[in-house]
């Protein structure tokens, strides 16, 4: 029995992971979302909204966070319902509905 690894194996273990992109225009317009909602509580951007005014008796970094917050909620709410369930290939049920 040989120690050396083969140079398949060696091949395999110096390759970098694989890049998953997304394969419609659902999970590119999803994928937009999430690089907003990134950008949006960066250091910059947070440096520039955190000003002394006060909006309904709060700071402006309270109201931001809070857009923060409910807009990735929506983004992944979003998310739920434009992919598709993919761990049994089954069409989801208000999918089934909409064929009948």
């Amino acid at each position: 029995m040989s120690s050396t690894p083969d140079a398949g194996e060696v091949a395999s273990a110096s390759r970098l992971p694989c890049v998953v992109v997304p394969a419609s225009w659902r999970g590119w317009s999803l994928l937009v979302i999430f690089l907003l909602l990134v950008v949006m509580g960066i250091w910059p951007v947070i440096g520039w909204v955190n000003q002394q005014s006060s909006l309904w008796g709060m700071p402006s970094l309270i109201i931001w966070s809070y857009l923060i917050i409910f807009a990735c909620s929506g983004a992944m709410l979003l998310g739920n319902r434009l992919l598709p369930d993919e761990e049994d290939g089954a069409p989801r049920e208000d999918e089934r509905a909409s064929h009948e």
